[in-house]
């Protein structure tokens, strides 16, 4: 098991980078590689890259560091779950630059629009702490927004709606909803059950990830339900008491939590159509900016 990486393993990552790179390029970083360096994270459990343009060689320095610092590593970043925004390199953040190679961190408006339209309870509270620090605003993500509704059907299963911030009560009208059919009802019925039972399962710590956003979509959970660590890391530590590699398992679970979101978000706006006739009733695609 690779352990969770902290501000100090990123900074020897970069500069690792820039050493072994055998050409010029640009590095930008996102999730919580961006946090750490930035100050509102202690650890995360990987390091996600977007190599754009990519730095000769980088490929084979990436796999080599993976071993060398111990460290996961992933080609990823908010351009894959939403539109690109128009202005994204230029709104990029300089970091440093290590041999040839700049790094930046990737256009901040565009990691907080991914992380509210993913919705996890990590992810918003980045977004809270973004917006505590002056990184972004509430302007800039509304009109960052409507810059990239226009390219949402280019992007396969983009969607950016009905997401609301930490606290944020569940929508008027909202209902518990069946789940039966869904992509990963099962594991959310065993992690409800676990929870219920004040038991920290790998099936728990999944289903608390997205807790706020679950409930919003009418999933019924114990409300008391409070995780005392944070779930992500908690589930990857989890997974790592059964296997000696957790890292691939970690990522499978983490997608099919998406996938379940996606369908869950789908079949409650189908639901919503049926029940309400006005068109200006409907919950409108806010991506989490309806404050």
């Amino acid at each position: 098991m690779r352990p969770p990486a902290d501000a100090e393993k990123i900074r020897r990552l970069l500069e690792e980078l820039g050493r072994r790179a055998r050409g010029p390029g640009r590095v930008y970083l996102a999730g919580g590689a961006t946090a750490l360096l930035i100050g509102w994270r202690a650890n995360t459990v990987d390091v996600d890259l977007k190599l754009d343009p990519e730095p000769d060689g980088i490929f084979e320095a990436i796999a080599a560091l993976k071993d060398d610092l111990d460290v996961n590593i992933e080609l990823a970043s908010p351009d894959q779950f939403l539109p690109a925004l128009p202005d994204w390199r230029r709104r990029s953040v300089f970091i440093g630059r290590h041999g040839d190679v700049e790094f930046f961190h990737y256009d901040l408006r565009g990691q907080a629009l991914a992380k509210l339209a993913r919705g996890y309870d990590r992810d918003l509270l980045d977004v809270e702490a973004m917006l505590e620090r002056g990184l972004v605003s509430i302007a800039e993500l509304r009109s960052a927004l409507e810059a990239v509704k226009p390219g949402l059907p280019r992007v396969p299963g983009a969607r950016c709606g009905g997401v609301r911030t930490p606290g944020a009560a569940v929508p008027r009208g909202a209902r518990m909803i069946d789940l039966d059919g869904l992509p990963g009802a099962p594991r959310v019925e065993r992690g409800r059950r676990d929870l219920a039972r004040g038991r920290w399962t790998a099936d728990a710590w999944w289903l608390a990830a997205a807790r706020t956003r679950l409930r919003a979509l009418g999933v019924d959970l114990p409300p008391e339900i409070e995780p005392p660590r944070p779930p992500e890391l908690a589930l990857y530590e989890a997974l790592a008491a059964e296997d000696d590699d957790p890292y691939f398992r970690y990522n499978a679970l983490r997608a099919e939590l998406a996938s379940f979101l996606s369908a869950l978000e789908a079949r409650v706006e189908r639901e919503n159509r049926k029940r309400e006739s006005s068109p200006s009733r409907r919950t409108s695609s806010t991506c989490g900016l309806d404050r």
